[in-house]
């Protein structure tokens, strides 16, 4: 009996707990990225794709959203970004195949979820550094989130780029790394006029772009439509 317990306590400390850890961790981290995405949504596509797809996203299968992707770039469209995690079609197919994704798994929240940790563990070098090399690697993989140091701080990486901005501040990426409390509103940042970095002048009245994506949302929340179009003035991922 003493030689079992021996051997299932050796058993235990064999097996690793960090598939159990990983699984949940960088929770907060996703939310961050999928509010400044896609503003929350699993279901969001690129406000330019003016090719619905099918169905809702987290109802079709990862080779359903493939299929409807590739279509995309055969009708010219000048992006493919979809999901959470505004991933384009060159990124889904490479992350399909480097980890053996099955096309029939469904593309819902979970896969996406996993597809962006794969895609966060590609900065598992610059994140063992400092939380800046970390947050700087980020945004080289989401035009929405700003570099936190150099000349270009406070930009997108893709600053200039199809019109990409950062829509959040260096100094709340840091907090939100940190475990500190951040914001999820969105900051206009680093005109083509102000230094990077530099937080633009508020108006009083409500931007009209503002006025006519509350209305879209509203109508889209009306009508129960999870499909609704991002209506970012941005275009993230616009570039493959």
């Amino acid at each position: 009996m003493s030689f079992v317990r021996n051997l299932f306590l050796c058993v235990l400390l064999i097996l690793p707990a960090s598939p159990v850890r990983a699984e949940h961790s960088d929770a907060t981290l996703l939310t961050f990225l999928r509010w400044f995405e896609a503003g929350g949504s699993y279901d969001r596509y690129e406000h330019r794709i003016h090719i619905p797809p099918p169905k809702r996203l987290t109802a079709m299968t990862v080779g359903e959203v493939l299929a409807w992707q590739s279509a995309l770039r055969k009708a010219r469209v000048k992006s493919t970004a979809a999901g959470g995690y505004q991933i384009i079609y060159k990124t889904l197919n490479d992350l399909v195949r480097r980890h053996r994704i099955p096309r029939d798994t469904l593309f819902n929240a979970a896969l996406q979820d996993r597809l962006a940790r794969h895609l966060i563990d590609d900065c598992a070098p610059a994140r063992a550094h400092s939380n800046t090399a970390f947050a700087n690697c980020l945004a080289g993989i989401w035009a929405a989130l700003p570099l936190v140091s150099g000349p270009k701080k406070g930009l997108s990486v893709y600053y200039g780029v199809a019109h990409n901005k950062a829509r959040t501040t260096p100094a709340n990426v840091l907090a939100m790394l940190s475990g500190q409390p951040f914001s999820t509103k969105s900051t206009r940042i680093a005109r083509e006029t102000g230094g990077a970095g530099e937080t633009s002048t508020p108006r009083v009245a409500t931007p009209r772009y503002v006025r006519i994506r509350n209305a879209m949302r509203q109508t889209a929340q009306a009508a129960e439509n999870r499909t609704a179009p991002q209506t970012w003035v941005i275009d993230p991922y616009a570039m493959e």
